[in-house]
């Protein structure tokens, strides 16, 4: 039983003990931010009540775009996104919390010269291996305003490798569960006051536990003027590395094994941690940069785990870190580039993105891999 609630065990009594209000914590919510601006999305009417600190709000998400690799792997996508998002007060402190993203994905892809994916309509349809409808992500339950939120999620192990979310690569490199998002999560979430922030999580089904503990002045998403924020986290799932462009070793896996997992691969053991260290800055509203160091203990030979693509042990050290220059008021030119290292090769990825406006953008990119395919990426994207 300990070891199952040991995540969120710790984050709770950690929070009790948080004092010393700060000016910078001036979100609304640990799960949906400040779900009660005006301006966040379009507000559902009849399941809001703002002056009762009660709003929710839906979002919608166009994304599309051309993607190359120098291995005869071509990709259109064409990608639709819903969200909702909101929180309702039952009392002065604690209210019902949610955020549901729900995504479809149609795609053409062309492999060696063979159409393995086509746009049939046909979601998840036989032979399509690229077209898929289902939940990105949810996370739904109880939040107090004292002491964080406590929820049913479809989420990552840890919240950490988001900090380098900048760019097409900057959450590849990041040894993070390979597993990525998965269903049955419980997750403990909670900005305290001095700004210290928990994040704990733990799957009923495979049991893997992540937990991170940061001090951060704003929410990672926010791009607050001058903000900035360290994380550490650790998690026993399976640490995953992109090498070349779709190819992904993973750690921590045995197939004779009866450990389970995300990823549809068991776990050797379930006392194997990836650790790692995390941290962004924001410089005034132009400049924001982030990097990320993660470890896990790697006992057999980079090329034997290469040819196998995945190891019992660990991937060993590796490090990204991100960089991106706003256009002014967001419309503009604005440079992206991010920079990996790990045991196994190098990545660069420089590329440019364009605001027609803030919720406009088109990107273009070109990873280079010193260690299999590079990849060029075309891409638009609309958010209303």
């Amino acid at each position: 039983m300990l070891k199952k609630n040991i995540a969120i065990a710790v984050g709770l009594a950690i929070s009790f003990g948080a004092c010393a209000k700060s000016s910078t914590t001036n979100w609304d919510s640990d799960i949906v931010e400040n779900y009660l601006g005006a301006k966040k999305g379009s507000m559902i009417e009849k399941m809001s009540d703002v002056e009762n600190n009660s709003r929710w709000y839906s979002t919608v998400r166009l994304y599309t775009g051309a993607r190359a690799t120098d291995e005869q792997r071509d990709e259109l996508f064409l990608q639709g996104n819903l969200r909702l998002r909101g929180k309702t007060m039952l009392t002065d402190d604690i209210g019902i919390v949610g955020d549901f993203w729900l995504r479809a994905h149609e795609a053409y892809i062309n492999k060696d010269g063979n159409t393995v994916s086509t746009f049939s309509g046909e979601w998840g349809g036989a032979g399509d291996a690229g077209d898929a409808i289902k939940w990105e992500q949810f996370r739904t339950g109880f939040e107090s305003d004292k002491f964080g939120a406590l929820v049913f999620a479809k989420f990552t192990a840890t919240w950490t490798p988001f900090v380098t979310d900048i760019g097409v690569q900057g959450l590849n490199d990041t040894q993070g569960d390979a597993g990525g998002k998965n269903a049955d999560k419980v997750v403990y979430k909670h900005q305290l006051d001095n700004n210290i922030f928990l994040n704990s999580s733990y799957d009923m089904r495979s049991e893997i536990t992540g937990f991170d503990i940061g001090y951060q002045t704003a929410d990672t998403y926010s791009y607050l003027q001058d903000s900035y924020g360290v994380y550490l986290s650790a998690h026993n799932g399976q640490p995953g590395l992109e090498n070349g462009a779709g190819n992904f070793i993973i750690g921590n896996v045995d197939l004779a094994s009866n450990i389970e997992a995300d990823t549809g691969l068991n776990r050797h053991s379930d006392s194997q941690y990836t650790y790692s260290i995390a941290g962004y800055k924001q410089i005034g509203y132009k400049h924001r940069m982030a990097a990320n160091i993660a470890y896990s203990d790697r006992t057999e030979s980079v090329d034997a785990i290469k040819a196998r693509g995945f190891t019992t042990g660990g991937l060993g050290l590796s490090a990204t870190a991100s960089y991106q220059m706003f256009a002014d008021g967001f419309e503009g030119l604005s440079p992206v580039i991010t920079v990996s290292h790990d045991e196994f090769g190098d990545t660069v990825a420089p590329e440019v993105k364009y605001y027609f406006k803030p919720n406009l953008v088109a990107t273009l990119a070109h990873v280079i891999n010193t260690d299999g395919a590079d990849i060029t990426k075309l891409e638009f994207q609309a958010d209303f």
